[in-house]
């Protein structure tokens, strides 16, 4: 009988998910290193400032999606591991 994701241990589960955490963690602080190189340009054009939570709404949206999409195949036998 396979182990489901919900029974395993809570500690080992908790340390994945701390190393995917810490990774996502660093990638927003290279990101905000990147935004901040650019302070003056921002400055000068407020706009660009405003669409940035925008655009990285819609890449987290679209990942999110295809995540569902892929799950969701996964779980109706519609496509496997094996098949890429």
């Amino acid at each position: 009988m396979r182990k489901t994701i919900a029974s395993h241990p809570v500690l080992k589960t908790a340390r994945r998910r701390a190393l995917w955490l810490g990774v996502n963690l660093m990638t927003a602080v290279f990101a905000s290193g990147v935004i901040f190189l650019f302070q003056d340009t921002l400055d000068q054009v407020v706009y660009l400032a405003v669409l940035m939570p925008i655009v990285a709404n819609m890449g987290g949206v679209a990942g999110t999606q295809t995540l569902t999409l892929v799950i969701r195949s996964l779980a109706l036998s519609g496509t496997s591991v094996e098949s890429q």
